[in-house]
């Protein structure tokens, strides 16, 4: 309803480049401040966010431009419309938290709970009223005790397990892990030198958080170098190629090449 029309404005102006000529020549110091009118990108909706910042800053501009070419006269009057205005401007800023949401949920090494934290954060200043968020509130208390099991009060046990919570006061009993975890400069840390046997339950809920992908950004990065890998010049890769292929390319791990190489048995000729 509000998209369809922002579009054409957009694309009558930016689509046809005599029109985009003269628009640039015309508002040259206001298209200077607030910046160049964005297509929409279908395939990524969140791109709109920033195409629809654009054509707000901009609308005043545009309305002149298509007026003076007798241009979408009827996009023209909606352009007009005081409570059509107030609803594209709310449009607008929801797609712009969604975009800053969404930098933040992208990139490597965000664990779980911090990306929690971006949706608490995002549920608090927006005061949205959809239904998705409502899972994150019930992990809650999971994420407060991966983040810090050692503040868990007495009280609350009672929202885990009973077999969590002889571990948990196990945990807080022990002076040891007590110290490493103030020792440990990152949380993961921690909970890898969490012995597996004496604490399987705080382990796998551990691991279960960890393991969570925050968006599907690492999805994307390994199907674009597996697309580089494995191409029309490769045909005799083999699957176990591959995958030791995309180990290399995507860990971080750095050999130890001179390690690896003083193994090895110099054949002389």
């Amino acid at each position: 309803m509000y998209l369809k029309p922002v579009s054409r404005c957009i694309n009558k102006i930016k689509a046809r480049p005599l029109n985009h000529r003269l628009f640039r020549t015309l508002f040259e110091d206001a298209i200077n401040e607030s910046g160049e009118l964005l297509l929409f990108c279908e395939v990524r909706w969140l791109a709109k966010g920033k195409a629809l910042e654009r054509f707000w800053n901009l609308k005043d501009e545009v309305i002149k431009f298509l007026e003076k070419n007798n241009e979408l006269p009827d996009e023209c009057e909606l352009l007009k419309d005081k409570s059509w205005l107030i609803n594209l401007a709310f449009l607008t800023d929801i797609l712009g938290h969604l975009n800053i949401l969404n930098k933040r949920l992208q990139g490597e090494g965000n664990l779980f709970p911090a990306l929690v934290g971006s949706i608490n954060s995002f549920m608090s200043r927006l005061r949205l009223f959809e239904k998705r968020f409502s899972k994150f509130k019930e992990e809650e208390d999971l994420n407060n005790l991966f983040i810090n099991p050692f503040i868990i009060e007495t009280h609350d046990f009672q929202k885990y397990n009973p077999n969590m919570q002889l571990e948990i006061i196990e945990l807080q009993s022990s002076t040891v892990l007590k110290c490493k975890y103030k020792e440990s400069s990152e949380i993961i840390k921690f909970w890898k030198c969490l012995p597996e046997e004496d604490f399987p339950e705080l382990h796998n809920v551990a691991l279960k958080l960890v393991c969570r992908f925050g968006s599907t950004y690492i999805c994307e990065k390994c199907f674009s170098r597996m697309t580089f890998i494995k191409n029309k010049y490769k045909t005799k890769l083999t699957n176990s190629h591959l995958k030791n292929l995309m180990l290399l390319s995507s860990t971080k791990l750095k050999p130890n090449y001179e390690e690896i190489i003083s193994m090895k048995q110099i054949q002389h000729t």
